[in-house]
This record gives structure tokens, sequence and C-alpha cells, in this order.
């Protein structure tokens, strides 16, 4: 069994691939947890769209996480690129693969819709409002709610502060997998529980 886990954590980015998962893949269930136990939603901004999708964002946030650690560990062509570095291999699947061009794409969109959803959030956690009606919807909405309100308000946080940490961790790991295959060992590991090494 722990020959098992040897090798899942031998391949680099295999630390940031469980994170990822703790923190997409987990998060995935709860937003669409959320978003169907809430369907009936009376709330006058759709936040139960916006946790479906904001879901699917998360999804593919593990989905790249797993792509990127087996074609880093693996390399693109057997014989032809196998030799590269680390450095040499993730330089190539940023700027030629195909499939993370696809997701810069997504994570652009999920950008513009946690600001999206920031908006309705606050929206519906502000008691401005035109008339009575729209008033008593976002009271009810907040009342009867409550989750799906609060956990909108939390996948932001949680899109924002992976985004941020997850990028920096990825540059850092990468940093310390090419020093190793560079020879260097002034750092040897000092950082390795923080970088997913």
């Amino acid at each position: 069994m722990f020959r098992v886990c040897d090798e899942c954590t031998d391949r680099p980015f295999s630390c940031c691939t469980f994170l990822t998962f703790l923190f997409m893949f987990v998060p995935f269930l709860i937003c669409w947890y959320a978003a169907l136990d809430n369907w009936d939603n009376p709330c006058p901004k759709p936040l139960e769209t916006f946790q479906l999708i904001m879901g699917l964002i998360f999804m593919c946030n593990f989905a790249i996480a797993v792509y990127i650690m087996y074609r880093i560990d693996k390399g693109y062509k057997k014989n032809v690129e196998e030799h590269k570095t680390v450095y040499q291999r993730a330089w190539h699947l940023i700027g030629y693969d195909c499939w993370v061009c696809l997701y810069i794409c997504i994570l652009v969109f999920g950008m513009i819709w946690a600001i999206i959803g920031s908006t309705w959030v606050s929206d519906v956690e502000d008691d401005d409002a035109t008339d009575i009606q729209e008033l008593s919807d976002k009271r009810a909405c907040r009342k009867d709610h409550e989750f799906l309100v609060d956990w909108s308000k939390g996948s932001i946080v949680l899109f924002w502060v992976y985004l941020i940490v997850g990028i920096a961790l990825f540059i850092i790991t990468l940093c310390m997998k090419s020093w190793e295959e560079d020879g260097e060992t002034g750092c040897e590991g000092c950082l390795d529980c923080v970088t997913c090494y």
C-alpha cells in the first residue's frame, strides 16, 4: 500500500494535485448541492445558476491540475521531448498545449464569473430596493436560502484564493524541481512542505 503512495508522491506536482482535489473537487460537489437543493430559489439574482457554473469551473481547475501533473511527469513525445527538463516541459505545456490554452480561456471566464457573482451576492445582501416586493424577495432569499447565499460568498473567496495560491505554488514548485535537475541544492528541503515538491 505504501508503495502506491510513494509512486503517487514521486511525481512532480502530486501534492498540488491533492490540494486541488481538496480545494476544488470537494467544493464542486458542494456547489452543485447548493444549486440543486435551492433550484426553486426566490432570490432576485440567479445564485443557483451561479453555483452550477462555479462548480464546473472548480471541476476544470481539478482536471487541469491532474493533466499538468501527468504531462509534466510523462513528457510529450517519446524519444523526442522526454529528455527535456521539467522547466522546458512546463513552458511547452503553457505555451503550446491546446488543453491548457482552453483552460486559460475558462480561467478568464471564471474570473469574470466570480466578479459577476460578487455583484449578485452583494445585491441580495443589500437592503436597497426600488420597491417593496424586491426588498421582500431579497429578505426571503437571505432567510430561506442562507446556505446558498453564504456558500456563494465562500466559493468566490475560494476561487480567488486558489487562483493566487495555486499559481504561486506552481511557480515555486517548478523552480525547485528545475533547481534539482540543475544540481543546485542550496535550498534542499527548506520549502518542500509548502511547495508541493
